[in-house]
């Protein structure tokens, strides 16, 4: 195998190990200071940018299943950080609402990685996004990982 293409692939590995590294660590951090995972952390986020949300609006925010919102939502509610409460327009909708701790946990929590690369991304013009995304899709096709199955992942 030609040097180049040997520390091209090197780079990949590290940059993926480096990302899982990093994602842990911080994960561990958020446990530790405000019993929350980063999804939780990224829910509140996205509460506290939306006020009075709709479940459906937040999942497809957070690019996740509404089974998967709604389990995050569960714990946060049972934590105290966020309310939920009937849509006065639509009884069948519910939307959710940051409470104190919440706002405090929003205030006081540090950006993570996955929270900059996020906000990164939304500034990238879209023919770089998509060319990131088909890079995406093909290091998890090798990796034997179902993008559609990600989705299902808090």
């Amino acid at each position: 195998m030609a040097p180049k293409k040997q520390d091209d692939i090197g780079q990949i590995i590290n940059s993926i190990r480096g990302i899982n590294y990093i994602l842990q660590r911080q994960s561990k951090e958020l446990m530790k200071s405000l019993k929350i995972t980063g999804p939780q952390l990224g829910a509140l986020r996205l509460v506290s940018r939306y006020p009075n949300i709709s479940l459906r609006e937040l999942s497809e925010r957070m690019y996740l299943h509404v089974s998967t919102v709604c389990g995050i939502i569960d714990r946060l509610e049972t934590a105290g950080y966020l309310t939920r409460c009937r849509n006065d327009e639509d009884r069948r909708s519910i939307n959710i609402s940051l409470t104190d701790k919440g706002i405090r946990a929003v205030k006081t929590a540090p950006l993570t990685g996955f929270s900059n690369m996020f906000h990164d991304l939304q500034k990238l013009p879209a023919p770089s996004v998509r060319k990131i995304r088909r890079a995406m899709e093909h290091l998890t096709k090798m990796m034997n990982i179902e993008i559609n199955d990600m989705r299902h992942i808090s």
